[in-house]
């Protein structure tokens, strides 16, 4: 049996630049004072990177939690789904309560 590496494996790594386009979509819609969200400096890295600024932004305006039950939250459970169909990304700034 062959074994693929995580860059390539298909998911996530292909997934990159919509993870982190939704992700920072999702940290803007928790903190409007957000500043850029900076390169991490590859796909998957830029990816991380939104989800831990979101994940953040999601602490700072209701408090403490897990980083991946927030990630989990935040992408409407199929973050890490192999098989999903198109992710319900679009939900996350309608869903987020405002203070």
């Amino acid at each position: 049996m062959r074994t693929r590496s995580v860059v390539g494996c298909g998911g996530f790594a292909e997934r990159a630049g919509l993870v982190r386009a939704h992700f920072t979509r999702c940290a803007v819609a928790l903190d409007v004072e957000l500043g850029a969200v900076l390169p991490a400096g590859s796909g998957v890295a830029d990816a991380l990177e939104a989800i831990a600024v979101a994940a953040r932004a999601w602490v700072l305006r209701f408090g403490p939690g897990e980083a991946w039950r927030i990630a989990s939250v935040l992408s409407g459970g199929v973050l890490l789904a192999t098989r999903a169909p198109a992710y319900p990304w679009a939900w996350c700034a309608e869903k987020v309560p405002r203070s």
